[in-house]
């Protein structure tokens, strides 16, 4: 779990707005999604 939270803080450094969530109608109404896998 700490990856996923390593990418958000880099991301927000980049001046991103980002979340982490399981949410469907969040992802679905985002600009873009990074999925892990």
């Amino acid at each position: 779990m700490s990856n996923i939270f390593s990418i958000k803080n880099a991301l927000d450094s980049l001046g991103f707005n980002c979340q982490i969530t399981s949410d469907d109608q969040k992802i679905i109404s985002s600009d873009g999604a990074i999925l892990p896998g």
